[in-house]
């Protein structure tokens, strides 16, 4: 199917939420590769550059700049990649340059990261989006801001500590003229004049963990991100009564929320749950319920009562298609310095199938973007598209109740015509766009009711491949998250997926997981199996299985767990050598009445290199209530060009947070004890071991060190946090 796009300027189009972006297609430069390049003020020309640092308050604002290894932030300076310069005058600047990182982005102590052009963040009118990606990591420590909208990390995201401190805290925000002392290199970038320094990750696609955690700012989001790992916010403290908006996150593991102030919430911004794959702890749990919009954001309608939370598996499957019945507006385009073409059209849709039915119907007297079909995307010069459709569904109705719903699919949209994506229900509380007055004694503006689906939650997938023109086929996955939904009995969680990695022919292409268990506290003390057919079939017949809070080992495809007093458990499951790829199914059945059946999935991927770093898998786990045991996946990655070297990991802390009891276990099931193992990189630069704490250990925060044992004597650093015994659902 070849969409129809009708070419409309950006002018006409204003979409209060854009959202998840695949990689920029065509954003990979053709020119030759310069050598590293040095900002100390000013623009970044754009270009193609072995490396990239930022000492001071510098902008790339036109074209495409490609980074084949680092960018780096440093202490102090200000890289904004949000202000629009293109295309140039006489042209109104639709957006900035397209930046593609083949390595890590850090950001240091103080410094300031400004990243992707959209129209959530107002960066341009016309808007547009700038499709950034990041094949790495995205480190910042002690910053103090980081922004990111609609990017592509295919690593970890992490913003620790910062945040800008108590100047940042009053919420003060810079005017016109000489910047503010403390709130510098903010109040240095015009951008920013009457905005107060603020953290926000927004529309993101995240390969691995999530994290901003420590934070002391005036406000914080992390809104609309799909995130491969797990998602992490804990103590984070923000001036703004309504400053901790951490909401439509679509988790595939685990996600904790602890100790911030003000608590986790939904603000004012109509936003929909968060959906965990996992298990979901502390401010975010599923079992907390929370007004949408929050009373502290002085909204004067609502609120309606939803969980902040839900888990996947409490939605059901559904089938339906998309159609695009007509189109109509259209206008001209907009060419960038690089031969991109921003393409915008406003078309009108009919949903149907077993799921979500209805239609939008775009009206041209309202604003653009809230109603109908509002499609922007880019066009690269090698055919390819990368877009967001934003969608509201009015009149929609599903499982007997009806309203208004909105909807952002992202996706892109092949040379031959094919386009698939993602996309979430991003709509919640009772209206869609509510926006605050932006002068004082203003109006408060919203959109049409949500009515029965106040609480619809949800997401899914489609593909137009083997459709007829206009029309999708859609897998969606839906439900309601009311303050009366019922929890789920039990939750099944793995860490979602894994390079395999090892050498050796007991060792090679072998993988390791933690599963978690977690029920309602009712059925402590019950006995659960584990079923991992699949797992074990992929894996030759060689699953090995811990139990790390009585000691019971097994091997094979199943394995029992006995439920602790709060309803969890955790197991250890190794496999290999010889994997074999892909994603595998597995179950976890309470054995007593009503016998509920929970599944999850463990994809198992190929070997090749991956970012740099070391990585606790899961980042965060509740202590057994019996024995205080945990258990994570240590994940490390070097370089390839280190393959073969001999790697130590270590961590005094976690040693000493579980009374000096603490076990390794490597590729083939081998163990060591004490505060460090010693493992051997694959062909890749990868390898891993599993830590087995416990019994006693002490609730809190341990630091993993993963160093190099020869020459360059690489180090790298992550965490591991114990939870306090506590029910999950």
């Amino acid at each position: 199917m070849t969409r129809q796009i009708r070419l409309i300027p950006a002018a006409l189009l204003f979409l209060c939420g854009l959202c998840w972006i695949v990689a920029p297609v065509g954003a990979d430069s053709a020119e030759a590769v310069t050598s590293s390049y040095n900002c100390p003020g000013g623009d970044v020309p754009a270009g193609t550059y072995s490396s990239i640092s930022i000492t001071g308050v510098c902008y790339m604002a036109v074209g495409n700049v490609v980074v084949k290894g680092n960018l780096t932030i440093s202490a102090g300076a200000l890289l904004d990649a949000v202000t629009p310069g293109d295309p140039p005058s006489p042209a109104t600047p639709v957006v900035p340059a397209t930046l593609t990182v083949g390595g890590n982005v850090s950001v240091g102590k103080g410094a300031v990261l400004l990243l992707g052009c959209s129209p959530n963040i107002s960066c341009a009118v016309p808007p547009g989006i700038s499709f950034d990606s990041i094949k790495g990591n995205l480190t910042a420590v002690g910053a103090q801001a980081v922004v990111v909208h609609s990017a592509q990390i295919g690593g970890n995201f992490s913003v620790t500590g910062g945040g800008g401190g108590p100047a940042a805290e009053t919420c003060a925000a810079q005017t016109p003229g000489p910047p503010i002392a403390d709130l510098e290199p903010w109040s240095e970038d015009a951008i920013w004049d009457f905005v107060p320094v603020y953290s926000d990750a927004e529309d993101n696609s995240v390969g691995g963990n999530l994290t901003m955690s420590g934070l002391t700012s005036c406000w914080l989001g992390a809104i609309r991100n799909q995130v491969g790992g797990d998602a992490t916010f804990n103590n984070d403290t923000m001036g703004d009564p309504d400053g901790l908006e951490i909401d439509t996150n679509l988790v595939n593991a685990d996600m904790t929320c602890l100790s911030n102030s003000p608590a986790v919430q939904f603000g004012d911004s109509g936003a929909a749950p968060n959906i965990v794959g996992g298990i979901a702890i502390g401010q975010c749990a599923f079992s907390l319920v929370l007004p949408s919009p929050a009373p502290e954001a002085g909204a004067p309608f609502g609120p309606v009562y939803e969980h902040i939370s839900v888990s996947a598996s409490s939605l059901g499957t559904y089938i339906g298609t998309h159609t695009t019945t007509s189109s109509p507006d259209t206008l001209e385009s907009v060419t960038t310095t690089s031969n991109d073409t921003i393409l915008a059209q406003l078309s009108d849709f009919v949903l149907a199938g077993s799921g979500l039915t209805g239609s939008g119907t775009y009206d041209p007297t309202g604003q653009p973007g809230q109603s109908g079909d509002a499609f922007l995307a880019t066009q690269y010069p090698d055919g390819w598209t990368s877009f967001l459709d934003y969608e509201t569904c009015d009149p929609c109705s599903f499982d007997g109740a009806s309203g208004a719903v909105a909807i952002r699919a992202y996706g892109t949209l092949s040379p031959k015509g094919v386009e698939s994506g993602t996309f979430l229900v991003t709509s919640g509380g009772p209206f869609l766009f509510p926006s605050p007055p932006q002068n004082p004694g203003g109006t408060y503006g919203f959109g049409p009711s949500t009515g029965g689906l106040a609480t619809l939650v949800g997401y899914g997938t489609f593909t137009s491949a083997g459709e007829p023109s206009n029309t999708l086929s859609v897998v969606e996955h839906l439900g309601f998250a009311s303050a009366t939904a019922a929890l789920p009995t039990c939750v099944v969680g793995s860490n979602p997926s894994f390079v395999e990695s090892g050498i050796g022919p007991t060792a090679s292409s072998s993988i390791a997981d933690v599963v978690q268990v977690n029920c309602k506290p009712v059925y402590a003390e019950q006995n659960v199996t584990i079923d991992a057919t699949q797992l074990d079939d992929a894996c030759q017949g060689t699953l090995k299985w811990y139990q790390p809070s009585i000691g019971l080992d097994g091997t094979g495809a199943q394995f029992t767990v006995t439920l602790d007093d709060d309803g969890n458990a955790t197991a250890v499951v190794l496999g290999g050598p010889s994997c074999a790829v892909g994603t595998d199914l597995i179950d976890a059945s309470v054995d007593a009445p009503p016998y509920t059946t929970s599944s999850t999935t463990f994809t198992i991927v190929a070997p090749h290199s991956t970012p740099p770093g070391v990585t606790a898998n899961p980042s965060a786990e509740i202590e057994d209530s019996v024995s205080s045991s945990v258990a994570t996946v240590v994940e490390l990655e070097f370089p390839p060009v280190e393959a073969g070297g001999t790697v130590i990991v270590k961590s005094d802390e976690l040693y000493a947070r579980c009374g000096a009891s603490l076990t390794w276990y490597g590729p083939g099931g081998q163990t060591t004890t004490g505060d460090e193992a010693v493992v051997k990189l694959d062909d890749d630069g990868n390898a891993y071991v599993v830590a087995v704490g416990g019994p006693s250990c002490a609730e809190g925060s341990s630091t993993i060190t993963a160093n190099l044992k020869t020459a360059p004597y690489t180090s790298y650093v992550g965490s591991f946090l114990i939870l306090s015994p506590q029910p999950s659902i």
